[in-house]
Parts: structure tokens; C-alpha cells; sequence
């Protein structure tokens, strides 16, 4: 599958060198367009999906492109700009934050805006996905299972930054030529993911790609090297599983029943100080969703259900 969005892309060695050199990330923050108005900073206690949509509504189609230091997103399409849909959990934090609960966030957290991430929902030939599980020692969501990502920095456009991030994550440094993109969503993400856990702390847009590989998993899986600093274990899921995880997206606090016809457990390959090993782990780990208070558990985060679920989609209209 090919895409107007597809370029060629550009020597990964000097975008790596003006990184190295960079004494300090510049972050890469959200502005907002409405109605053609002058693009406005982002607030950290703004809804971005509440600034576009009317009423209770939690999703809608929007118009972004990253542009130096601001990603920008606009209900009006603009130069090189994607329509792609952005979307919320009907329990995001900062849609039923109040108004004394948003003055009550440190000055710092009310000052630093929105950041943008991008995700790389990677497809290998034979139709795999590759997802990450987060470190525990990580300041967000550590231990939850995701696409391969991070912070989108002021040193490229957003395929670059995906590339890097999953080159940084995993060790695939992918070339032009070994696959084709195309952008595939927002999410507004927040951490903690739902007020009964904290205030937040964190406010991203995160943008997911989907890369289809012309490999199979197996050619990719022999050039993985996870950074142990930031992936703790990953695995190579199969359509049947994705679906499922998909069908969970917007549950709270509990674990779903599986379907008859899926595996008991799945394998993964966890990461412990430089070895790899093999487990298998119960499917259900999968079908987990975040907990209502308390610790959070070992789950698949809602955002990549979101983008498993557009992925799929995808495969139906392929199919048609």
C-alpha cells in the first residue's frame, strides 16, 4: 500500500549528527488554528480534541503538520497539511478536569504546554505488528505495551522523527526503499490516564504512522536491539490478537473475556541486562485495561488500541 505522503527519505546520518550536537532537545509543542484564526500556543489544562469538537463528542477530522517547533492542527486545511482523525478515551483527564483542579497543577505543569510524539505502527510483510513494553523505570506509563516512539524534536519532519525513535527503541533503522507510510491518527494522550489516579502530569498529541515493511517479521526480527533503557520486552502480534486488544479500546478497569478461538498465551522476547529470552505470557495480559485506581498493570495502552483499530480497518478496506 503506497500513499501520497510517501518521499524519499532523507540520509538518516546528518539528521543523527545535528542530534548529537544539540546540547539540549528542543521540544516541539501544539498550536491551534480555528477558523483560519492567528495559530495559539496550546494550553497544558486545554483539550485539544474539546477545542475542535462540540458538546460530549470525543473524536473529529483535523489538518496537521509539524512545522519546526510547533505541530500545528487546524479544522481548515493548509500547505502541506494530512486530514487524519484525532481522538480522546471518553475518560481523559483533561476533559473532566475542573477549574480548581486545573489551577491547582504546579505553575511549571501549566506553563509547558502540550507535547507531540509520534508512534510507529510497524507491519511486516506477513502482516505482523511489532509492539514495545515500556521500561518500569520510565516517568509515564512504564510497563504498558506500545508502538515503538517518543518525543518529536525540532530536527526533522515527522517520518524522521518515527524513524529515529524507532531505530533509538529498537535497532531497526529502516531504509528508503523498504517500506511505505502514511499517517494514520492523533491521540490525546494524558498521564496519569484518568483523574481517579492523580492530577496530570503529562499532555501529549501523539501522531501514529503506519510503515509497512516489505519484510516479514522473521528478516526484521534479526536485526532488533532493543534499547533496555527504554523496551523492556516486545513482540510480533498476529491480526486475531490485534483485533481483540482493538475491541477493548474504550474499557476501564477490567480485564475482558477472550474469544474461544485466540491462543492461551502469546510469546514475547523480554530484555534483561543485555540477554534475550523467549515467554510466554497469558493472552489476557493483552486485554487488561487501566485500572480505576491504585497501580497501573501490564496492558496494552489505550491510544494503540485506538491505532490497532484504524490499522484494521485498513486491512478491511485492503480486502475489499
Amino acid at each position: 500500500m503506497h500513499s501520497q505522503a510517501e518521499k524519499p527519505l532523507k540520509s538518516l546520518a546528518p539528521m543523527l549528527a545535528r542530534r548529537a550536537n544539540m546540547k539540549s532537545i528542543t521540544r516541539v509543542v501544539v498550536y491551534l488554528s480555528k477558523e483560519n484564526s492567528c495559530p495559539q500556543r496550546a494550553r497544558f489544562q486545554q483539550s485539544i480534541v474539546g477545542h475542535f469538537c462540540t458538546g460530549d463528542e470525543d473524536s473529529c477530522m483535523v489538518n496537521c503538520a509539524l512545522d519546526q517547533r510547533r505541530f500545528l492542527i487546524s479544522d481548515r486545511e493548509f500547505a502541506g497539511s494530512n486530514r487524519v482523525l484525532l481522538q480522546r478515551p471518553p475518560f481523559c483527564p483533561i476533559k473532566h478536569l475542573t477549574e480548581v483542579q486545573a489551577s491547582s497543577l504546579p505553575a511549571e505543569t501549566q506553563e509547558r504546554g502540550v507535547d507531540v510524539g509520534v508512534a510507529i505502527l510497524l507491519q511486516s510483510a506477513n502482516q505482523k505488528v511489532l509492539l514495545t513494553r515500556r521500561s518500569k523505570t520510565l516517568s509515564s506509563f512504564p510497563n504498558i505495551w506500545v508502538p515503538p516512539g517518543g518525543h518529536i524534536e525540532q530536527d526533522g519532519q515527522l517520518l524522521d522523527a518515527g524513524l529515529r525513535e524507532l531505530g533509538e527503541e529498537t535497532g531497526l533503522w529502516l531504509e528508503d526503499g523498504e517500506f511505505s507510510w502514511r499517517p494514520l491518527a492523533l491521540w490525546e494522550s494524558v498521564y496519569p490516564p484518568m483523574l481517579s489516579r492523580g492530577l496530570p502530569k503529562r499532555h501529549h498529541i501523539v501522531v501514529y504512522l503506519l510503515l509497512l515493511s516489505r519484510e516479514s517479521h522473521q528478516q526484521l526480527q534479526v536485526r532488533l536491539k532493543p534499547n533496555e533503557a527504554e523496551v523492556s520486552a516486545y513482540a510480533w502480534l498476529d491480526e486475531p490478537v490485534l483485533a481483540s486488544i482493538a475491541a477493548t479500546q474504550n474499557e476501564i478497569g477490567a480485564t475482558s473475556a477472550m474469544a474461544g478461538d485466540l491462543p492461551p498465551a502469546v510469546s514475547i522476547t523480554e530484555l534483561q541486562h543485555g540477554s534475550a529470552k523467549t515467554v510466554a505470557i497469558p493472552t489476557t495480559m493483552f486485554l487488561s485495561s487501566a485500572p480505576l485506581q491504585g497501580e497501573d498493570v501490564e496492558r496494552v495502552s489505550t491510544g494503540t488500541k485506538f491505532a490497532l483499530r484504524l490499522w484494521l480497518d485498513t486491512l478491511a478496506v485492503q480486502a475489499e
